[in-house]
């Protein structure tokens, strides 16, 4: 295993460490859940679990793109009834699950996640952490001249009423974990393949199937690179969410 570590920010009550990681560590679970930021969970699970972390709180940040195609469910999601196995198994998709909620979700090398922990004994409310990151993440978006995108739902990033964006938390006393999967520019007919009509919807969703309801930032208008975007969302992401740390 290899990883850098820095320190990012010293914030009046806090301190932030960020690191990415360059050997993937897969988590060892029934479902293998295999991208990369497997480690940033083993450690987030790690310190909660062993109390092992700064007493000022800790924050780990990843900003990736993909290694490869994949189905990763929510923590409570039933396979057979979120996935068309048939279609994953024909096409060598691997079907993984994550420790947070939400519905299950496809992945491909044209999408981006931001995923990050926080280790602390005074963990912040599940809707500022939705609120604050997703924020930031619009900031990133607007600085490579993304326009029009909006916070929609309890957890989604849209652009018209289609979304670009989800995410989802897993938390327990000591730890929270926030994954945020960006729709670059993967068709949302491939998402459709292999995904079921969720069973949970936010409101502004009105059942449309996921061809109607689903879009990407290319789609959408953006022109930028996956190293501009990667580089964006690490600059805003860096320097607003050490304020998680603050409460």
């Amino acid at each position: 295993m290899v990883a850098i570590e820095s320190r990012l920010s010293k914030a009046k009550f806090a301190f932030a460490k960020v690191f990415e990681t360059l050997i993937p560590i897969f988590m060892k679970s029934d479902f293998g859940y295999k991208l990369d930021d497997a480690l940033l969970i083993e450690r987030a699970l790690e310190g909660a679990k062993n109390g092992e972390f700064d007493p000022l709180g800790e924050l780990s940040i990843m900003v990736f793109r993909p290694h490869q195609s994949c189905v990763v469910m929510g923590q409570s999601v039933k396979v057979a009834q979120a996935v068309d196995q048939e279609a994953c198994r024909l096409d060598g998709i691997p079907i993984w699950q994550r420790p947070s909620g939400g519905e299950s979700v496809f992945i491909s090398a044209n999408m981006m996640i931001v995923s990050y922990s926080i280790l602390s004994k005074r963990l912040p409310p599940s809707k500022m952490v939705f609120s604050l990151t997703l924020a930031s993440i619009i900031k990133a978006l607007q600085s490579l001249a993304m326009k029009g995108v909006e916070h929609r739902g309890i957890s989604d990033l849209a652009v018209e009423d289609r979304k670009i964006l989800g995410c989802a938390i897993y938390r327990n006393k000591n730890m929270l974990i926030f994954h945020a999967v960006i729709n670059v520019e993967e068709s949302s007919q491939v998402i459709a393949k292999y995904l079921l009509h969720p069973q949970k919807e936010p409101d502004y969703r009105l059942s449309r199937k996921h061809e109607d309801f689903v879009s990407s930032l290319k789609r959408e208008g953006f022109e930028g690179t996956y190293g501009a975007l990667n580089n964006a969302l690490k600059e805003y992401l860096y320097q607003d969410l050490p304020l998680l740390l603050e409460i």
